[in-house]
């Protein structure tokens, strides 16, 4: 009878240490699983920093031409309606044919519109340059252990 008991405890005991032994391997299992998940976490985030940076530097160049060949563009009309100015001075009753040419272009509306249209268009390129800031720092999230930073600053 003795021996009974005896290997009934022994039998119990070695299924506790089973459950036991379950229940490390459950729990190594789930912390495996979430150590799995945020690694890929990671690795989809430091992709997308590479995607945000590759798009940030593929916009940032060629507005970079647009928003340097503005001012440019600025002072060549300003030159141009000086020296129009100019030849109104000079000539202020020009023949017909230059008569029409102006009212078909309308004059006076283009040299009061395309300044307009050049300060919009800075205030584009100026825009898009704060857009591709804020992807850059986006992109450079990664660079930290852990930075606070808030995904609509700089697309609002």
């Amino acid at each position: 009878m003795l021996a009974y008991s005896q290997i009934y405890i022994l039998t119990l005991t070695h299924l506790q240490q089973a459950q036991k032994e379950s229940q490390v391997a459950k729990t190594g299992l789930l912390d495996l699983q979430k150590n799995y998940t945020q690694l890929v976490q990671n690795e989809k985030l430091a992709s997308l920093g590479q995607l945000v940076a590759g798009v940030a530097h593929e916009i940032n160049n060629p507005v970079n031409f647009i928003a340097g060949n503005l001012d440019h563009a600025s002072c060549y009309f300003q030159d141009l309606l000086f020296l129009l100015s100019l030849y109104q001075q000079h000539y202020p009753e020009p023949i017909a044919e230059i008569q029409t040419a102006i009212a078909q272009i309308e004059l006076d509306f283009l040299t009061t519109d395309l300044p307009k249209i050049l300060a919009s268009m800075k205030v584009g390129a100026e825009r898009i340059r704060e857009i591709v800031c804020s992807l850059r720092n986006f992109a450079r999230l990664d660079e930290a252990d852990k930075k606070a930073t808030r995904v609509r600053n700089g697309f609002g």
